[in-house]
C-alpha cells in the first residue's frame, strides 16, 4: 500500500511538520507521529510523492530537485536537449490530470505527468536541492 502523508510549515514556529492532514475549521492541521495536532500554513502544504531521492530523502510536492535529463527525441524536439545534462525541476500537483508533474522552468513543464518511471530509473542521480517556500530563487531563470 502506498504511503499517503503531507508536510506543512507550522504556524507557531515555522518548522516543517510531517503526518496526516486534516482541514479543521479555518486552519489546516497536521497530526504528527505522536498524534499531536499542529496548525500549518495552508500555502506550504505538500503531499509526499511516494518517491525518494538518491540520498533516501522523501520527495514532496513543492520540492526542487536536480535530476538528469536525457536527449530523447521528445526532449530534442521540444526543448533542444542534445546531450544528457542535469536540470532543476519543481515538483507540482497537476489537478487537471490528477498526477504529480515536473516543472523545469516557470511555465515550462517537461513531463505533463510526473514521469515516475524515468525518475525511478535515475533515482541515484536525483537529489532534493531545496523547495519553493525556502529557496524560490533556485527556479529563477
Amino acid at each position: 500500500m502506498r504511503e499517503i502523508k503531507f508536510r506543512g510549515k507550522g504556524i507557531d514556529n515555522g518548522e516543517w511538520i510531517y503526518g496526516d492532514l486534516l482541514q479543521y475549521r479555518v486552519l489546516p492541521v497536521i497530526f504528527d507521529k505522536e498524534l499531536e495536532q499542529h496548525e500549518v500554513d495552508a500555502e506550504t502544504i505538500g503531499q509526499f510523492t511516494g518517491l525518494r531521492d538518491g540520498n533516501g530523502d522523501e520527495i514532496y510536492e513543492g520540492d526542487i530537485i536536480s535530476r538528469p535529463v536525457n536527449p530523447t527525441e521528445w526532449n530534442k524536439k521540444h526543448f533542444g536537449i542534445t546531450k544528457k545534462k542535469m536540470e532543476k525541476a519543481e515538483i507540482r500537483w497537476d489537478r487537471d490530470n490528477a498526477c504529480f508533474e515536473e516543472q523545469f522552468h516557470p511555465g515550462k513543464t517537461m513531463h505533463p505527468c510526473f514521469d515516475v518511471l524515468r525518475l525511478v530509473d535515475a533515482q541515484d542521480e536525483v537529489s532534493i536541492i531545496g523547495n519553493i517556500y525556502e529557496n524560490p530563487e533556485l527556479m529563477e531563470v
